[in-house]
């Protein structure tokens, strides 16, 4: 099955009472963050901003936070719904996330990934919730990603013309093996 879970998880939760879209589900994260486009959202939460050290990995080099905030975040509906307190670190970094939910978020809530199907499952107070990923934006970030990566790799400063980024990218960008750890055999019968 070619493409199956290519697509990055990304789901809107509710953080603090606002519905945060483009937000990345990410199990290798060791941090969750918040841009501070949506943090100024929040109004006057400017003061519960604590100092926080720098970080590296998420973008180029060293990345300066602004501090860090402990925000509640809700998955769910009015009937089954799970909220935890996370704390996000708010800083800049060039993607295109609102946010980022890493392991110390899913730790919380005690979320499972699955990226073959593109959704999330938290348990909530009536039951499991499952919370679909957003294909729309899953797809933007994918292409605002490519087309950081094509435009990036090019040494001499001049785009080329798309033909030719097809092309290059086509071969440049490393597609990852499936892992061995979750292989699935799906049968598909055969109409007569």
């Amino acid at each position: 099955m070619t493409g199956v879970g290519l697509l990055l998880v990304v789901v809107t939760p509710t953080i603090c009472n606002i519905g945060v879209g483009r937000t990345l589900v990410d199990d290798g994260a060791g941090l969750n963050l918040l841009s501070p486009e949506v943090f100024r959202q929040m109004q006057k939460m400017e003061s519960k901003l604590t100092p926080s050290a720098p970080f590296c990995g998420v973008t180029v080099g060293k990345t300066l936070p602004l501090g860090q905030v402990q925000l509640p975040v809700t998955f769910g509906g009015r009937d089954n719904f799970h909220m935890e307190n996370i704390t996000f670190d708010v800083a800049h970094f060039d993607l295109p996330y609102n946010a980022i939910l890493g392991r110390p978020a899913l730790a919380k809530f005690m979320a499972a990934v699955h990226y073959a199907y593109s959704v999330l499952m938290i348990s909530g107070l009536a039951g499991v919730i499952s919370i679909m990923a957003d294909v729309k934006g899953s797809v933007h970030c994918t292409k605002w990603l490519f087309e950081a990566v094509v435009t990036t790799s090019f040494d001499d400063g001049e785009r080329p013309e798309p033909s030719a980024i097809r092309r290059r990218s086509n071969a440049s960008l490393p597609i990852a093996p499936p892992s061995p750890k979750w292989s699935v055999l799906v049968m598909i019968p055969r109409k007569p």
